[in-house]
């Protein structure tokens, strides 16, 4: 029959094999992402010296108080904190003998620590200030933190390292909490007007879609296209086979996978504010 005929021609075609692989890895990877139940707690900073610096205290002549003491420097560093997992962490997962503290190095200590953004009240985030055998650190408490729950954090320290640190344990992550590292802010000053903004955030982001809509295109003809088509799309001589074609996509593809990944945004969205750009 000339239906069962075309079917079985089809089935026989080479790259139907390969796009059937491929929709089942992609299939794979979706379900396991979507059914997956982490738990993790993750938190990135941004730092900088207001006065002084590493290296240097202040100036000799040039003195600075806080609350009537002199300080040798001044450092600002913002943290966020949220909950990167799927998994719902509860305060009182937090154990007693090593609570949650952000911390500087012990040259320093804390002058002033505040909350600048959360993203629910009922998450019910506190700060207890520093106590006097421990000036550097600020133990902190909360009521849950749900899947991209978190908050976003101040600290004037007196440190010379604008690295601030997290410590303390919490049932349920046995590897403590994840440090995504220091995020990066922009020294160019258009930055500072709202459509610098905007584009600041988006043209890079358009920039990695360049390749891959390319890298795309790249694939669908070596999936799809025959030899000869796969041979004017492919001008250099040693690459002139659909094989090269889907290789030359796939290229495409990493690269501009692995630009989207390089400038995604390391905290969740709900908790951006000025403080971090």
């Amino acid at each position: 029959m000339p239906s069962i005929d075309n079917a079985l021609n089809l089935m026989n075609q080479g790259w139907l094999g390969t796009l059937l692989g491929i929709l089942g890895i992609v299939f794979g990877l979706a379900t396991y992402l979507w059914s997956r139940k982490r738990t993790s707690l993750s938190y990135a900073y941004l730092g900088e010296h207001l006065l002084g610096s590493k290296s240097d205290s202040l100036p000799e002549g040039i003195s600075v108080q806080y609350q009537g003491e002199d300080i040798p420097r001044l450092t600002r560093s913002v943290i966020v904190l949220w909950n990167s997992g799927e998994s719902t962490i509860m305060g009182s997962d937090l154990v007693d003998i090593d609570p949650l503290r952000f911390c500087v190095e012990t040259d320093g200590e804390l002058l002033s620590v505040s909350v600048l953004k959360a993203s629910r009240p009922v998450n019910a985030f506190k700060i207890r200030h520093p106590s006097a055998h421990a000036p550097n650190e600020a133990i902190v408490e909360f009521n849950y933190f749900d899947s991209g729950d978190g908050v976003v954090v101040e600290i004037l320290h007196t440190s010379a390292s604008r690295q601030p640190d997290i410590k303390g344990t919490l049932r349920g992550l046995p590897k403590g909490l994840k440090p995504v590292g220091r995020m990066t802010r922009s020294s160019n000053p258009f930055r500072r007007t709202r459509i610098g903004r905007v584009l600041s955030i988006h043209v890079p982001k358009m920039g990695a879609l360049i390749p891959i809509i390319f890298g795309a295109g790249f694939v669908l003809t070596g999936l799809f296209a025959t030899p000869e088509v796969a041979n004017n799309v492919m001008t250099l001589n040693f690459a002139q086979s659909n094989t090269a074609v889907l290789t030359m996509g796939a290229i495409y593809l990493g690269f501009g996978l692995f630009s989207l990944y390089l400038y995604r945004r390391k905290y969740p969205k709900n908790l951006h504010v000025e403080a971090l750009e």
